[in-house]
């Protein structure tokens, strides 16, 4: 007994005692946290134990965590949380290549504003949150022609639709029916536009099978009229007495559905 006493006396001996006690807090603490495997744990174990063997490891297991969420998620939020995790802590830059999980970050994310922005069916979000994207990660322009997708979104933004269905009195469908649009003023007039041929070139078309319809038209067509009516088959749709049915666009819209169309 005497002689463990007195190795335990030992300087060298004490040394080492203490410093295998001094590492058992943060390898119990990363067993825990490698159990709990999320993203608040590995980052209070960051925290808590900034220079142990295991903190390479945590930041590693939450830049994945990360990484994955900004490629699921449809929000900008987790990208920018994924930034803001590698500036905090650069040295992930010297255990992976950081750049390149951007760009595939960038990539995917652009396809999603993109596809959101093509199908909005107002003026402003047609091109307004790609256009802010854009600004604020220039980065994708080098990797993909952003610009052109820009000015197309603007194009498609000044392109109005009028969607709508053609029917009967019985709801059955009207197909190939001739449907032709002209702007209405408040003062009960319409416009017409005449070609150079002398034939008229209001904005057209021709109902599918099963009734729908969209008429295509450039946003100054309309210019301070935000009214309407139809004429189909060369006749005007009425209430009564001549008087004709006057749909309504709204300013801010690009696609305005009037739903069903009773037609005779």
């Amino acid at each position: 007994m005497s002689k463990l006493k007195s190795s335990l006396n030992h300087p060298l001996i004490f040394l080492m005692l203490s410093f295998l006690f001094a590492c058992n807090p943060a390898e119990k603490r990363w067993k825990t946290v490698k159990l709990s495997d999320s993203i608040p744990t590995y980052i209070s174990f960051i925290k808590e134990f900034p220079n142990n063997s295991y903190g390479d490891s945590a930041i590693l297991k939450v830049e994945k965590k990360l990484y994955t969420l900004s490629l699921k998620n449809d929000s900008l939020g987790s990208f920018e949380r994924y930034n803001e995790f590698i500036n905090m802590y650069p040295n992930v830059q010297n255990l992976i290549d950081v750049n390149s999980r951007i760009d595939s970050i960038l990539i995917q994310r652009e396809k999603i504003i993109f596809l959101l922005s093509t199908e909005s069916i107002t003026r402003n979000e047609t091109f307004k949150f790609y256009e802010e994207f854009v600004i604020k990660y220039p980065k994708i322009k080098n990797i993909i022609d952003a610009d052109k997708k820009l000015e197309f979104l603007k194009q498609k933004a000044d392109t109005v639709v009028i969607r709508g269905k053609l029917v009967n009195r019985l709801s059955s469908p009207i197909s190939k029916a001739n449907i032709v649009f002209y702007s209405w003023s408040d003062r009960g007039t319409y416009s017409m536009t005449v070609g150079d041929n002398g034939v008229i070139s209001n904005p057209r078309t021709k109902s599918e099978s099963a009734g729908d319809f969209k008429i295509f038209f450039h946003r100054s067509y309309i210019k301070e009229h935000t009214k309407f009516i139809l004429e189909v088959n060369g006749n005007f749709l009425e209430i009564k007495m001549g008087k004709p049915v006057v749909f309504k666009i709204e300013n801010t819209n690009r696609v305005t559905n009037i739903g069903n169309i009773i037609s005779k």
